[in-house]
């Protein structure tokens, strides 16, 4: 697998330095979200129809299903890397005096980094429901639109018919748009007392979203339900640049952050939305002091597919459609097999996507680039070499 290091498949990265821990997490947790879908979608479209009683009382079975029942918790998680992510260049600046964060820069690298993969795979399941399922044109098309331009949530109070598991991309979205607000929270200047604050203001968050809002209202699909998770990423950037360094590497944080990774996915507790957010803190630190933890996350099978969690996030759920389509049809599809190469086919078309689509985006001048491709005369009658 060495063709799958530094220079080879790793996602790129423009303004920090790469750590490999931080797609190491993603890495779980896309793989976690993808066998959700595998098993909800193969189960209710083959396995409903005679599903072996040897497999289905298996004890790993069990926890295996355990585990997906609450694998929405990947959800937050994710939310928490975007909010570290964005918030280290904003907080270098603050805290470090280093150089300010373009603002031009930042909302543009937001829309030409994220935005042409998501359109991409939105027009083509658009275009195959039209076509191959024969939906409606005009019902379909407004749906499409909203979801291009990230307000479905907003507007429909509904995640997108054209692809689901974009609800959360609109969320995303809503916190790019606050990320230079929130930013200011580094300009306190009494470390404790910053730090004290953005904890209280998570915790008073999860108490109100606990007893005036939920999931399946409209504030479940805007930042107002998951804004802690965000900030909790803004509350480890801060600790990365201030403390991280006094943080001993022990074999102790995996005997103290395992059992908090298998409370997270199988706890029951109704108020786990109001408490996960400081679970996640010392889930990021494991990610980089635990030796075991850190030496599995920062693999080049868990770097690169991690890399890719953004193509594989917005793919899969069209590639396991097709896959659970063809495996209807099958006379015979054991569970096992269908999960397996189902999975398979999704990380093949997601490595393709990701080559041919994602990875090109991650160069912050592909769009001059692309001009200058097309349109070579212009380029060079704009160039001030010239």
């Amino acid at each position: 697998m060495s063709f799958l290091g530094i220079g080879g498949l790793r996602r790129r990265t423009v303004s920090e330095k790469y750590l490999p821990p931080i797609d190491g997490i993603r890495f779980v947790l896309i793989i976690i979200v993808v066998l959700l879908h595998i098993s909800n979608q193969c189960y209710s479209t083959i396995f409903a129809r005679g599903f072996p009683s040897q497999f289905s009382v298996h004890p790993i079975y069990y926890l295996y299903m355990d585990v997906l029942a609450h694998a929405t918790r990947c959800v937050p998680f994710f939310f928490a890397v975007s909010g570290f992510i964005l918030a280290l260049p904003f907080a270098r600046h603050r805290l470090h005096n280093s150089r300010p964060v373009s603002l031009s820069f930042y909302f543009l690298r937001r829309l030409t980094r994220l935005e042409p993969p998501n359109i991409v795979i939105l027009t083509l399941r658009f275009v195959l429901m039209i076509t191959v399922a024969g939906a409606p044109f005009a019902y379909y098309f407004r749906h499409f639109i909203a979801s291009v331009f990230y307000v479905h949530n907003v507007i429909y109070n509904a995640p997108s018919i054209i692809n689901i598991p974009a609800w959360t991309l609109e969320i995303e979205i809503q916190f790019y748009c606050l990320v230079p607000l929130f930013a200011y929270y580094f300009s306190i200047r009494r470390p404790v007392l910053r730090k004290v604050l953005l904890l209280v203001f998570m915790a008073l968050m999860g108490v109100i979203q606990l007893r005036y809002f939920s999931w399946y209202q409209r504030s479940g699909l805007s930042i107002l339900y998951w804004i802690q998770y965000f900030l909790d990423g803004f509350l480890i950037a801060d600790l990365f640049l201030t403390v991280w360094h006094r943080i001993p590497e022990h074999w102790l944080w995996e005997v103290l952050t395992l059992p908090i990774w298998a409370w997270t996915f199988l706890s029951n507790d109704p108020k786990f939305h109001a408490y996960m957010p400081f679970l996640l803190i010392p889930l990021f630190i494991s990610a980089f002091k635990a030796p075991l933890q850190r030496r599995f996350l920062s693999t080049n099978i868990a770097t690169v597919i991690g890399g890719m969690c953004y193509t594989l996030y917005i793919t899969h759920n069209i590639v396991i459609s097709a896959c659970a389509h063809f495996f209807r049809r099958a006379h015979y599809a054991p569970p096992l097999e269908v999960w397996l190469v189902t999975m398979a086919v999704v990380l093949a078309f997601g490595l393709v996507y990701f080559i041919l689509i994602e990875r090109p985006c991650m160069d912050p001048n592909w769009p001059k680039r692309l001009w200058r491709r097309f349109f070579p005369e212009a380029a060079a009658t704009t160039d001030p070499a010239v």
